[in-house]
């Protein structure tokens, strides 16, 4: 969106410094502005919690907002962009912009058996009691309206939730499911990065059970739309 103006914001663990310097070494530019800082305070220093910062700021600014993991990266092959792209902004934004979209969730390209947690257990659950069939809600990119933003805000954290570390993902979506948000995907192709060893289990792990809390906590909800139903 050349046209308009834009704010990167960077946030992370006190291990994300290369990413912060990064951010804060680009280029100075009247219509594009950075903001980056560490989370030190290891209570609140995980994915979900660095999410949260950013969303606050994207509300203050009333913006919406394009989320992409810091671990990715892109390769080029027969004069194509493969893995992160510019494009992908705007496949996260644009059904916001044009079609009033508040939740812009990725999928990506995998093998069946890449991810059998997300295959065999989130999708099928989230398709089951929230009737909401989300692909690949490990996907990690996400695209979130201004308006959503105030909805997501409204609920204050207890700092030993795993919604402020990886499980953050399976709270953006339920969150937005009961809301009664407008959700979409966006293939953005082949996602390729970098994770910690062991990392992808945890992920996972963490994915399952805050999607298992908040079916308990949404009891009411599912219940009363399956009623309805």
């Amino acid at each position: 969106y050349p046209d308009q103006k834009c704010v990167i914001v960077a946030v992370g663990s006190p291990a994300g410094g290369k990413a912060l310097k990064v951010v804060n070494d680009l280029p100075q530019s009247s219509e594009i502005s950075q903001i980056a800082f560490l989370l030190n305070d290891e209570r609140i220093n995980g994915k979900g919690w660095a999410l949260r910062a950013i969303m606050e700021i994207a509300r203050t600014l009333g913006a919406d907002l394009a989320i992409v993991e810091a671990d990715l990266r892109s390769r080029e092959r027969n004069g194509e962009t493969e893995g992160l792209a510019p494009d992908w902004i705007n496949l996260l934004l644009e059904p916001i912009k044009r079609e009033k979209a508040d939740l812009v969730i990725s999928r990506f390209n995998r093998h069946y058996f890449e991810s059998p947690i997300s295959t065999h257990v989130l999708y099928p659950l989230l398709t089951a009691i929230y009737n909401c069939p989300i692909h690949d809600l490990v996907g990690g990119q996400w695209g979130i309206s201004h308006r959503l933003l105030r909805t997501y805000l409204k609920t204050p954290w207890s700092t030993d939730t795993e919604i402020g570390g990886y499980g953050v993902d399976s709270w953006l979506a339920t969150m937005a499911i009961t809301n009664e948000a407008r959700i979409c995907e966006a293939n953005l192709g082949i996602k390729i990065h970098w994770p910690s060893a062991g990392k992808a289990e945890l992920v996972l792990r963490k994915l399952a059970r805050v999607l298992f809390e908040q079916i308990v906590t949404d009891k009411k909800w599912w219940r009363e739309t399956e009623e309805i139903g």
